[in-house]
């Protein structure tokens, strides 16, 4: 479940970009107006969240592989 919400930021990120709606359409938006300083803002936010998901995922995983009960 958590990797099917992982692979879905990742892909509303992209789409989004191409211009289909999701997170990238901020992105995109801010872009096209010029506002540097928010698609600074919204880059390290993505990552951030990226690197957060990811994070957590491994974490998880490691438990499921390990058998871990906590």
């Amino acid at each position: 479940m958590f990797l099917r919400f992982e692979i879905n930021f990742r892909s509303s990120t992209i789409l989004g970009l191409v211009g289909a709606g999701g997170i990238g359409q901020e992105l995109m938006t801010n872009i096209s107006l010029g506002r540097n300083d928010q698609v600074s803002i919204t880059l390290l936010l993505i990552i951030l969240v990226v690197a957060i998901i990811d994070t957590t995922s491994g974490v998880l995983r490691k438990k499921v592989i390990n058998g871990d009960s906590q």
